[in-house]
């Protein structure tokens, strides 16, 4: 038996979908480090506010976070006439 089949995956005490988001975070404060003049006290403390609001955002249960954010289609029936690609070229002669 397989003990880690149905398991998330994870990176130690790092959930496996959270690696991305935090490394994003990540960035984003060593840049403010870099370049914005923050101390290493003061980035660190902006990447873990990051990532634990991100950790909290999305949690186990991600799709009711960022579910909100997808477009769902809009069905319509529509009609559009044929047009011959040939006759369109025809039309730009005149």
């Amino acid at each position: 038996m397989n003990r880690l089949l149905g398991e998330r995956p994870s990176l130690g005490p790092i959930p496996g979908d959270q690696i991305v988001p935090w490394g994003i975070i990540f960035a984003i404060a060593l840049a403010l480090k870099l370049f914005a003049g923050l101390s290493w006290f003061w980035a660190c403390v902006l990447f873990f506010w990051g990532a634990s609001t991100w950790w909290i955002l999305t949690g186990r249960r991600a799709w009711r976070f960022l579910d909100r954010f997808t477009r769902r289609p809009r069905w319509r029936r529509t009609f559009k006439r044929y047009e011959s690609p040939l006759q369109w070229n025809d039309k730009d002669d005149e």
